[in-house]
């Protein structure tokens, strides 16, 4: 059987040669034949072990070549399925990317803007909201202000009325009741008196008066005198509230009417009282009293009796409303 026509895979042929070579051996051979006996047997071993090695190459080879189809499959399922993830991302984030696009037009910044816009309407909203709440409650407050001013005042006036109203009710109200003139010699200087009355509830207290004065003839012009200029840093009686009243007494100086009437014997008199007082509160309180009269000459002021008895001069005053023609 030749060489050529062995099988090619996994067959060993030492069964087939195996009578050959017995039979080559029991029969008479030369030494040249033992020679090519033994080298076609080392070729035919060589070529066993070759053909025995070679199938399990080829599964190595195969198996190789699997694994590594194995792990291009692998590999490009990885890859689909990175593609496909990739893809899936891709094409979420493209829908995420239209549905906003949808959503705010063609400008990819107008929904950026117009929130922008919307939250400055808001602000400003809030803000004109805040600012009329603001001037409504300063309204109010000055509302409030302005009743709570003028509920104090109101408050005040009243107090001050009734304040009023009590201290007129015990206030002392002190007049002039009667004013006498006397002229006890020629040349005398008038020595009067007047009578001070309180028709108040309360006494008039620290009493002071003064008393001015003058005298009158067609011929003369006015002579002017004053009891007292320091008289308001005196201290005097108090005024009880009663009818009764007090009397105060005084001389003018530097007043004579027999000098000054000379030939005359009708002299007209005319003067005020100006007095002060003050209540029990020490609010001070002034008046003032005007008076004229016409004082005639008594030439024998022992012949008669009565208001002319011992009186050189009689004057009668009378009270009276203030001049218009009389300066302080």
């Amino acid at each position: 059987m030749p060489i050529s026509a062995w099988p090619k895979k996994g067959w060993i042929p030492t069964l087939t040669i195996a009578p050959k070579i017995h039979c080559c051996f029991h029969g008479a051979m030369s030494g040249r034949y033992w020679l090519l006996i033994i080298a076609l047997g080392g070729c035919l071993a060589a070529s066993g072990t070759a053909f025995s090695q070679e199938p399990e190459a080829r599964q190595k080879e195969s198996e190789s070549q699997s694994d590594n189809r194995n792990a291009e499959q692998v590999e490009q399922q990885s890859a689909q399925k990175a593609n496909q993830g990739t893809s899936l991302v891709a094409v979420d984030l493209l829908e995420r990317i239209a549905v906003a696009l949808e959503a705010i037009g063609t400008d990819p910044y107008a929904e950026t803007t117009q929130q922008r816009a919307e939250k400055d309407l808001h602000a400003q909203s809030d803000m004109a909201y805040s600012a009329k709440a603001m001037a409504i409650i300063a309204a109010v407050q000055a509302l409030l202000t302005f009743v709570g001013i003028c509920y104090l005042h109101w408050t005040l006036a009243a107090t001050n009325a009734v304040t009023k109203i009590g201290q007129a009710q015990i206030s002392p109200y002190t007049r002039i009741r009667e004013c006498i003139f006397h002229f006890y010699s020629p040349q005398a200087h008038p020595y009067i008196t007047v009578i001070a009355q309180n028709d108040g509830y309360s006494p008039a207290r620290n009493f002071r008066w003064n008393v001015i004065i003058e005298y009158n003839t067609k011929e003369k012009m006015s002579l002017r005198g004053e009891f007292n200029k320091k008289w308001k840093e005196s201290h005097g009686p108090s005024v009880p509230p009663d009818k009764t009243g007090i009397k105060e007494s005084c001389m003018v100086p530097n007043m004579s009417i027999d000098n000054f009437a000379g030939k005359n014997k009708h002299v007209v008199v005319r003067g005020k009282i100006v007095f002060v007082s003050e209540d029990i509160f020490r609010n001070v309180i002034y008046g003032e009293q005007f008076f004229s009269g016409l004082a005639v000459k008594n030439d024998d002021p022992h012949s008669f009796g009565g208001l002319m008895a011992n009186k050189y001069w009689v004057c009668n005053v009378q009270l009276s409303a203030r001049f218009s023609d009389w300066q302080d």
